[in-house]
């Protein structure tokens, strides 16, 4: 999406830049993952991010013969103490901002390598993705707002470690435990309790129950070491999983 974002000779940036106003930058190519940074007030953020979505769904729908509207992505950089107030208690909050916007939102139950930083991947089209944003940004500020006035239970902004795109060595988790995580993955998106970036659909709001078999030997593996797989799919999918042993 880089390439997209760019545009070319970097005429979509500079276009960012003179629409806005705002302090755009976006970090160097040699990186596993390059982060682009919108600095300013909320109102000429969203503005730069609206603009920016534009941009990509542009992009995205310019080639082929397809009739159906093909869904953006964009992902943000959280901080992991503002995570809970996005998530939720039970993903309460993170329900209310899917059902909210229409938009898919999948939370990263990890930190980015060397960091106290997650992402937050929002897919859809162009006006539910902005509306997403805007309702995370919203989080953001509550959060902000709380720790100046000392009410804030997270960790301190000032101990938090940024996300640096240098600093990823590109390591990965455990390959065993991935596979795991991406099988109950799977079976949630077969189920159709958790829709693909590359199927999307707009979130429904009645709530959906689905049961499935697990053969016991196998129940200690998805669940995981204190549960930790386990949360893993509830993060990553929103949905509330309910294991009966």
């Amino acid at each position: 999406q880089a390439c997209q974002v760019i545009g070319r000779d970097g005429s979509n940036i500079k276009t960012l830049r003179d629409e806005t106003g705002s302090t755009i930058v976006l970090s160097s190519r040699e990186y596993k993952n390059r982060i682009l940074s919108i600095t300013d007030q909320k109102k000429q953020v969203m503005k730069a991010v609206k603009r920016l979505s534009e941009i990509l769904e542009s992009e995205v729908n310019s080639y082929g013969a397809s009739t159906r509207l093909v869904p953006i992505s964009l992902t943000l950089v959280i901080p992991k103490n503002i995570g809970g107030l996005i998530v939720g208690q039970g993903g309460k909050n993170i329900k209310d901002l899917r059902v909210n916007s229409g938009a898919q939102i999948i939370f990263s139950a990890e930190c980015l390598p060397n960091s106290d930083e997650r992402t937050c991947k929002i897919t859809g089209n162009n006006f539910s993705v902005v509306t997403a944003i805007e309702l995370v940004v919203e989080k953001i500020i509550e959060a902000a707002i709380q720790e100046s006035k000392g009410e804030f239970k997270g960790t301190p902004s000032s101990e938090i470690v940024p996300y640096d795109p240098s600093k990823d060595t590109g390591e990965t988790k455990n390959e065993k435990d991935e596979t795991i995580v991406n099988m109950a993955a799977a079976v949630l998106a077969s189920t159709g309790a958790l829709e693909s970036a590359n199927d999307y659909v707009p979130i429904e709001i009645d709530d959906q129950t689905q049961e499935l078999r697990v053969p016991e030997e196998h129940v200690g593996a998805i669940i995981g070491k204190g549960g930790k797989r386990i949360n893993e799919v509830r993060q990553t999918s929103g949905c509330r999983i309910k294991i009966e042993r």
